[in-house]
């Protein structure tokens, strides 16, 4: 990457960089980009880029929520428990998903690496992996071993194979049961994900454009001031 006399920032091979210009590292650019975000206006403009690891957080803590009240009802869990279980299983899934889609999707948009349909393979992947994968596997074990400790529910042991088939055959069971929640929720993270992917690519797109127009009137400027 490398920086004109303004904010522009253009991604061109190293033997293609124009005399003056300062060659940043990859961070460098996302910590630029991330300081214009920040202080752009009008805001709306770039809220994705500002806002979509919120909604992103919200849409895997929302759903993990609904798949554990499955889990948690069936074996009859309540009370202080629940509410430890739903911190736990809450907490986790809003901090993975809008951390994994800031370095592994948001980092690449703004450094023009990976084609569009890349990051959206990617945004999908983690925001799924982190939410949906999470609330299928964490939050039944977790509710099983509560269920086992508190003799709330005959809960087969592990012990032993014929325990763990066992085991294993009531998560099969209960899981069927909340799969229309499952459902719902890896669709509503699936569209988050890809709509605040796009919004990210739009919103990164218009500020290019603008710092490019800024960057042109400057220049222009420049050539109009006595040398």
């Amino acid at each position: 990457m490398s920086r004109t006399d303004t904010t522009t920032i253009h991604r061109v091979s190293r033997d293609k960089i124009p005399a003056g210009s300062k060659v940043l590292t990859r961070d460098e650019v996302f910590n630029h980009y991330a300081k214009l975000v920040q202080k752009w206006q009008p805001a709306s403009e770039v809220w994705p880029l500002k806002y979509g690891w919120c909604v992103l957080g919200a849409a895997a803590c929302t759903g993990n929520f609904f798949i554990l009240k499955q889990y948690r009802q069936r074996l009859k869990l309540t009370g202080a428990v629940y509410a430890a279980l739903t911190l736990g299983c809450g907490l986790f899934p809003s901090m993975c998903a809008p951390l994994a889609h800031l370095m592994y999707v948001t980092k690449d948009i703004v450094n023009q690496k990976d084609c569009l349909g890349c990051l959206h393979i990617r945004a999908l992947t983690w925001q799924l992996g982190c939410s949906l994968l999470y609330a299928v596997t964490v939050n039944p074990l977790l509710c099983f071993l509560k269920a086992q400790h508190l003799a709330t529910y005959n809960v087969p042991g592990y012990s032993t194979p014929e325990q763990r088939r066992k085991m294993w055959q009531l998560y099969v069971k209960f899981t069927r049961r909340a799969s229309g929640s499952i459902y719902l929720h890896g669709m509503i993270n699936s569209l988050v994900a890809t709509a605040v992917t796009a919004g990210e690519v739009k919103s990164f797109i218009k500020m290019n454009e603008k710092l490019l127009k800024k960057n042109q009137e400057v220049v222009e400027l420049k050539k109009t001031l006595p040398q």
